[in-house]
């Protein structure tokens, strides 16, 4: 047990937002419904939000496309770039002061950077991703999961959580071992360190934990399966490799050149560790199209 006193802050703040309910929310909509005859509903959250949403729209509706020119420099095989010259007689003017001219490198600096893993799939992140990846909706994607679920191939799927609870350490390394067999992904994954303790975390599980493949896979025929349910399971499948995986890590490189008094910059990438990308370009691969499709 705690003292009250400490979540006086939580109290206050509940009297404060029923208080703006009554003094923004009731009042102003009986005051928009009685002038405009017809039923305005303002509301201490939905209004903002909407004003926002609309304001947005309308920076879309008037979004004006404008040509832009690039110039590129070749200096012995390190090309550099300026990008985005508006004016087309300028980047005349550029290119004409360049050509021939020497060049010199002003800056390069190497910045190691890392790319955490993505969190296990709860029901939401799943049907996005199903809509995203195969154009599921959301009562598809559930109406799929369930049917897995009924089949023991997966585990609870309506859940709001993406950790798994700290005593399902053995039973995340096993699935991990068998989705990597069942869906051919060992190859591309020998060399990837899995560490399934990085996916539990009892703090972060309500009431029912993240959902991943069951052990039950392992002796599942896949042809046995409708296509929709196919994809959801190849998606909980390659999320559980890839949350399980370490970090994707990268040094970029950025090169800064001078010539004719302008600037012109080069980056350039080199992969250290795959890392959890692995895993997602296995997913890519098993999917017929090697890279992600928009």
């Amino acid at each position: 047990m705690r003292e009250g006193v400490e979540y006086a802050n939580l109290c206050e703040a509940s009297v404060c937002r029923a208080k703006a309910d009554w003094l923004i929310g009731m009042n102003a909509t009986r005051a928009y419904t009685t002038k405009y005859y017809k039923r305005l509903i303002v509301g201490r959250v939905q209004t903002p939000t909407l004003a926002m949403l609309v304001e947005r729209e309308k920076q879309i509706e008037k979004f004006q496309k404008e040509k832009y020119l690039n110039i590129h420099l070749d200096c012995h095989g390190l090309e550099v770039v300026k990008e985005k010259i508006f004016d087309k007689a300028e980047a005349e003017r550029l290119l004409s002061a360049c050509h021939g001219a020497s060049a010199r490198v002003e800056k390069i600096s190497v910045t190691q950077k890392n790319i955490r893993p993505p969190k296990l799939y709860d029901l939401t992140t799943l049907q996005r991703e199903s809509n995203r990846y195969y154009g599921y909706t959301a009562k598809q994607t559930l109406d799929f999961a369930q049917s897995l679920y009924e089949k023991k191939l997966i585990t609870y799927p309506r859940t709001d959580s993406q950790y798994l609870t700290e005593d399902m350490g053995q039973t995340a390394a096993k699935v991990t071992c068998i989705v990597q067999d069942k869906f051919g992904f060992g190859l591309s994954m020998y060399s990837v360190h899995m560490d399934v303790t990085r996916l539990m975390d009892n703090k972060k599980v309500s009431d029912h934990h993240a959902i991943i493949p069951t052990a039950e896979l392992e002796k599942y025929r896949m042809p046995k399966l409708a296509k929709g349910e196919q994809d959801i399971l190849l998606l909980l499948s390659s999320r559980l490799l890839m949350a399980a995986a370490q970090d994707h890590v990268y040094e970029e490189t950025e090169v800064t050149v001078s010539c004719a008094g302008e600037i012109f910059s080069a980056k350039g990438r080199t992969v250290k560790e795959r890392g959890w990308k692995a895993a997602e370009d296995a997913f890519y691969q098993y999917r017929g199209d090697g890279k992600l499709q928009r």
